[in-house]
Parts: C-alpha cells; structure tokens; sequence
C-alpha cells in the first residue's frame, strides 16, 4: 500500500513537471544579399534587422562591421548560439560582442581566426563558432544584439543560429471586481490559450445597469467606452489578469409637448380627439394613398392643458417637413417620399413635387382645446376644406380627410422631431462612488452592509439599496 501511494505520487510529479515542460526550439537567421533571412521556429511577433557596412554578402574586410538585432524573444531562455563563419585561407581577424538586454553574454577580443578565441585555424569553408549558457533569459522588451568587426581580411558571416526554449504555456485565470462589496467567482481557462466566456453580473438598482467587463476600471464619462467586453462573450487573456465592471445609466429623454408656434421644421403630425379614442391622439402614419393621410393611435397623457407624447415612439415614414411661407401659410411635405401634402379633386388629399398650393395654419379656436393646437385650411374652387378626421367602421380605421364640416374639425398637435433635449447616458465602474470604502454623516461612520436573504444578496451602501441574485 505505500509502494502504491508513493508510486501514485510520483505519477502525479511527473505529470506537473510534464506540463511545465520546456519545448526545445532552433532560430536560423541566414545572410542573402544584405538581409538576414529567418527560417526555423522563431517567436511569433519576432522582428530581425541586419546591417553591414561591406559591399559583398556576409564578408567584413578591416574595418568593416554587421549587426544583427533581434527582438521578441522575451522570456525565452537560451541555451546555446552557433555562428556559421569563415577567413581566408590566410588571414582574418576580428571581434565579436553579444547582448541580451543590457547583458553583453559572450564575446571575443580582436584577434586572428586562427586563434582559440574563435576557430583556432583559419578555413575557407564555413566552420561553427559556438556557445553555450546556463539559465540565460531575455529579458521582457530586451533585445539580442551581435556586433561583429574586422581589423584584418576577411571574416565572412553565413548564419546565426539559436537554439531556445519557452515554457508550455498555462492556462490563465480571470478575476473580476465589481467594485462593490458583491462578488464574482474567477474563472479560468481549461486549456491554455481556450479563452473563457465572461459571466453574467446582475445588480439591481434603480440608476445603473451591468454593461460589460473591460481591462482597466472606468471614471465616469459620457463618451461611450470602446473596449468593454460583454457578458456571455468569449475573452482571450494573455496572463492572468483582473476584469473590472462597467456600469451604463441610460439618460432619461424628457416627454414631447406640442410646439406653441410653428416654424420651418419636421414635425409629427397627430389629431386630438379624445372622444374617438381613448389614449387620446391620433398620429398621422405616412404618405398620402388613395386620397387619405392614415392615422394611427398614439399614446398620450393629458396634463392640464398638454398632451405629452413619448418622444421615442415614431418611425420616419411619420416625419413631415412643415415650411412656414408667410405668417399664417405653411407647405406640408412628407420628409421620406419629398411629397407636398395638398387638395385633390373629390376632396381628397393629393400630392405634388412642387410646394404650389399652401395651407392657411391657424390657431384652433375652442374652449377646451388644449395648448398648442392648430388648424389647417385650403381654399379650392371658392370653398374652404378644413383637415377633420373621418372614421371608417367596416374597416377601424382613422383619417385624415379635408372636409366642410367644421363639427369633423379636431385639434391638431405638431410635436418637433428636433427640438428635443436628450440627457446623455453614462458609464463608470464606481456606482457607489470611487474607491469610497467607507464615509461619514454627522460625525458617524456610514459602512457597506451585505444582508443574505435566500437566493438574493440586498448590499446596502449609505443607505442605497441594491438587490443581486446568487
């Protein structure tokens, strides 16, 4: 039985050592013309520049220098470094220096090819010039650099190889701040490289909404934040590393009143006739067809003398373009098809490319009329139509429909599609306040109280009340 727990033991041992084992990887820059040329396995994202101040490929004369510089091998440990070399039958002589980061690791004093320092022989054919190193590391943001001088002809440079190993790479673990005293479990990859899917965070509160995780946490600002990831995406951490939450207060967009004057501007256009339907209003929905403006109901509510209309509930084929032409002259031109809204024959509505005709827009004269109605008019043939509404039974429909009737007549409301100001939503990670951990109030200290009622979490902060489902 101890033989068998110690065997199980080492299994284990062996199996972590494994997972942390280091790849063996071979780097080969080669020289063609005056470039070197990568080849082998080299770190994605690496970059090599080379550079020689002899006219012919790879060769130093005296006087003459390479450089080779090399990056993106941060927390690559090395092993070893093969230069590929030769002299002339001869003669050759020079130095060499090489840095990793700040660190000069190996280098060779002027002297002859010949001499131990760097072949012991001089050969015209290419011969391996190497080293060796024990847990040498680059250095995150360092670079290899190799510096190379003649002082006597020739040395010539064929290749530098690396040989390199990185670590297996390990699955990574996300945490996630909240910036409130509610939590969120950590999660982490189950193989390295899979990425996870970011988890759901729920707050109830009355201001703020969960937005999404972003990398850094945010100050408040309207300006809609770019890099936020949201929930239930898939997120690719390169380490471990800490996700913040983002909150988003959508701005409150005010009600619309009917405009009290008229001018050059789009509108929608909507009869009130509470005793035809109940929320009170009647929109007018689109172009002209068949010599009617349909109407479609609208919700409003009556404040006194206002008819408050939602200011999101339209779509552009509701839009109208109304141009004041004098003082008591307006055209109506539907904004999406550019059509002037005018009298037909039959005493119908027709439509025109051209502003010709204009209706009379006055203010409509009743008692109980409610602030900001208007009626309008048009002459035709030397009678008067006025815009009532007609009730078509057999088929519940409403229209808009020119008329002599002035018992038809009903109020009409513009309401402006532009002069509507909007309060801008915003963003933060700080809906108790920033970094506030704990405040005062007359001299007593106002701390985060965390109450467990069932499935919920009620987290109070002086005195404001958020609700989060376990």
């Amino acid at each position: 039985m101890l033989f068998c727990k110690i065997f199980r033991n080492f299994v284990r041992f062996c199996t972590r050592v494994m997972m942390k084992a280091l790849f063996l990887l071979i780097a080969l820059y080669t020289i063609t013309g005056k470039e070197a040329v990568a080849d082998g396995t080299v770190p994605p994202g690496s970059s090599c520049t080379y550079v020689q101040s002899g006219t012919k490929s790879g060769q130093m004369t005296a006087g003459n220098t390479i450089d080779l510089v090399l990056t993106g091998y941060d927390g690559a440990t090395i092993s070893s470094v093969t230069l590929m070399m030769r002299s002339n039958s001869s003669a050759g002589a020079g130095s060499m220096q090489l840095q990793v980061g700040e660190q000069t690791v190996w280098q060779i004093a002027d002297a002859a090819f010949n001499t131990a320092s760097w072949y012991g022989a001089y050969s015209s054919d290419f011969v391996p010039i190497e080293n060796t190193f024990t847990n040498l590391v680059v250095p995150d943001g360092g670079a290899i650099s190799l510096h190379m001088a003649a002082s006597v002809n020739s040395l010539y440079l064929q290749s530098v190889q690396i040989n390199y190993t990185i670590p297996a790479a390990q699955p990574c673990t996300v945490s996630f701040d909240t910036h409130t005293n509610l939590r969120v479990s950590p999660v982490t990859e189950q193989t390295a490289g899979a990425g996870v899917i970011l988890p759901e965070f729920q707050i109830y509160d009355a201001d703020w909404q969960f937005y999404g995780w972003a990398d850094n946490p945010l100050i408040e600002t309207t300006t809609k934040p770019l890099s936020v990831y949201p929930a239930q995406s898939l997120y690719h951490p390169s380490t471990d590393c800490t996700l913040h939450a983002v909150y988003k207060h959508t701005g409150e967009e005010p009600v619309w009143l009917a405009a009290d004057s008229i001018g050059t501007d789009t509108y929608i256009l909507a009869a009130y006739a509470p005793e035809l339907f109940a929320d009170h209003v009647l929109r007018a929905a689109g172009a002209v067809a068949d010599g009617h403006l349909l109407l479609q109901p609208g919700a409003a509510i009556v404040e006194g003398d206002e008819v408050v209309l939602p200011t999101t509930v339209y779509g552009a084929e509701e839009v109208y373009t109304v141009t004041r032409s004098s003082d008591t002259t307006v055209t109506i031109r539907h904004t999406a098809t550019s059509k002037y809204v005018t009298l037909g024959k039959s005493s119908n509505f027709t439509t025109s490319s051209t502003a010709t005709r204009h209706w009379q827009i006055t203010p409509y004269d009743a008692a109980d009329a409610p602030r900001g109605a208007y009626s309008l008019s048009q002459q035709l043939d030397g009678t008067t139509y006025y815009v009532g509404v007609d009730f078509q039974a057999s088929e519940y429909v409403f229209y808009l429909k020119p008329t002599t009737a002035v018992t038809n007549v009903k109020p009409l409301l513009l309401y402006s599609t532009t002069n509507i100001e909007r309060e801008p939503s915003a963003y933060t990670s700080y809906i108790n306040g920033e970094g506030v951990e704990q405040t005062t109030a007359d001299g007593q200290n106002m701390t985060d109280y965390t109450l467990d009622l069932g499935t919920y979490t009620i987290h109070i902060h002086n005195g404001k009340k958020t609700l989060q489902l376990k």
